[in-house]
């Protein structure tokens, strides 16, 4: 790890241990779980409380994932039909042509309509 990840990695090491704005520090959160608990029960606490911020966590980014992803499949089927020189895109075009469609159906349209029937193919 360079020196300034490993800068990066203690310091968001600290601000967890710590806490900073609105999140309250290690100590804070030990002290809460034991307040009217035995250490086992803390413990307990801490391990349950624990997995719901960490699976709120994931929720959150698995829903942002779902939100960029219409984006980004987009753009990756953009950067494929403009690689090699439009190779993609002029063999989509000549596959149109082929199957006697108008020009006003894009290349865009043709591949879709080819993975709609792969994923068919493959009982999608």
């Amino acid at each position: 790890m360079t020196k300034v990840g490993q800068q990066s990695a203690e310091q968001l090491l600290r601000l967890g241990v710590d806490g900073f704005g609105p999140f309250s520090s290690a100590e804070q959160w030990d002290r809460d779980a034991l307040r009217g608990r035995s250490k086992d029960e803390a413990v307990k606490v801490l391990v349950r409380n624990h997995f719901l911020v960490a699976g709120n966590q994931g929720l959150l980014t698995n829903i942002g994932g779902f939100i960029t992803m219409p984006v980004t499949m987009l753009a990756n089927i953009r950067a494929a039909l403009q690689a090699g020189g439009q190779a993609l895109h002029h063999r989509l075009l000549a596959l149109r042509d082929e199957a006697d469609l108008p020009a006003s159906v894009s290349a865009l349209r043709v591949f879709y309509v080819i993975a709609w029937r792969d994923g068919k193919d493959l009982g999608h």
